[in-house]
């Protein structure tokens, strides 16, 4: 069984190594890179490492799966988007297709007709003013096939 150790107290590399997992040299070079304090106990140097894992797993998340994130961010939209949805079907918010469908055609033939009744006019117009006969292809075929 492992020696238990006194988190209140310094401890030696080769300890500490065996506590978390690492080599004694591994423990030198995080002393000499500052991550773990020269001066440190045993329970500084533990919450020092535990904390570089973290910003290590945290960075190595960010820079290998730049993805990850963004994909999370659309699922949670796109949750929210049918959560919305459904809120506003049960409060009859919305106009499914079927049902706008019958309006739009209604709306369309209105457009057609005026449009239609506004270049007619504007040929009688035309003609008029101008002493010229304009045939139908002339300008509303042209307006038809723009309806």
């Amino acid at each position: 069984m492992p020696e238990l150790l006194d988190l209140r107290k310094r401890t030696s590399h080769a300890k500490f190594a065996a506590m978390v997992g690492i080599s004694r040299p591994a423990v030198s070079g995080l002393v000499v890179r500052g991550v773990l304090p020269r001066s440190g106990s045993a329970g500084t140097w533990l919450k020092a490492y535990v904390r570089r894992l973290l910003d290590e797993a945290s960075t190595r998340n960010d820079a290998n799966q730049p993805g990850l994130t963004e994909a999370r961010t659309r699922e949670a939209n796109a949750k929210a988007e049918a959560v919305e949805i459904q809120s506003a079907e049960k409060l009859d918010n919305i106009l499914l297709a079927e049902d706008l469908e019958p309006l739009l055609e209604e709306l369309r033939e209105i457009v057609r007709e005026r449009v239609m009744a506004a270049c007619e006019g504007a040929k009688t117009e035309i003609e008029g003013r101008y002493r010229v006969v304009l045939l139908n292809e002339d300008l509303a075929d042209h307006l038809k096939r723009a309806i």
